[in-house]
């Protein structure tokens, strides 16, 4: 049964990102994680950081 509910869910997962539901939230982790510069701060394009 346990097997049965996974497969559900990964589904439904799978189905909403088919249909674009988790767009902006990929988006919010993406501005949020990345490359680090040595002091910790996001590396940003052009070499700057965010901080």
């Amino acid at each position: 049964m346990e097997e049965g509910v996974k497969l559900r869910l990964r589904r439904e997962l799978f189905d909403a990102m088919d249909d674009g539901e988790f767009e902006g939230v990929f988006a919010e982790i993406r501005s949020q994680m990345g490359p680090r510069n040595p002091d910790g701060s996001l590396k940003r394009e052009g070499g700057t950081s965010a901080a």
